[in-house]
């Protein structure tokens, strides 16, 4: 809790903006020598198939780390993904993680 108390006293004035990992992306990026985490939890469920099968993928998490004014740095990964499937073993497995990154045509504006 002490943590979360000292990253918001750090915290930037700007909006956050937010997206939900894997789903959309942002229209901006953040700004320099911000870093922004993101998480989410997906469940699915798919029942035109044999086996019906369940799929949780937790935590799909998002770090972007403002590197310019125009431009971020992104690590993304779905985490841990578990499926369970109706009248056969079940299974689950890590996820592969991505790096990129993200630009905009036009900077940020640093005027308040």
């Amino acid at each position: 809790m002490f943590g979360l108390a000292l990253l918001a006293s750090h915290a930037s004035a700007e909006p956050i903006s937010s997206n939900r990992p894997g789903q959309s992306s942002p229209p901006t990026v953040v700004g320099p020598g911000v870093f922004q985490i993101e998480g989410g939890l997906l469940f699915e469920r798919e029942t035109n198939g044999s086996p019906n099968t369940n799929t949780i993928t937790v935590p799909q998490v998002q770090l972007r780390v403002g590197l310019l004014s125009f431009l971020e740095a992104q690590l993304y990964a779905d985490g841990y993904i578990f499926e369970n499937r109706s009248g056969a073993s079940d299974r689950s497995s890590g996820s592969d993680m991505a790096i990129g990154a993200a630009c905009c045509r036009r900077p940020r504006s640093t005027s308040t």
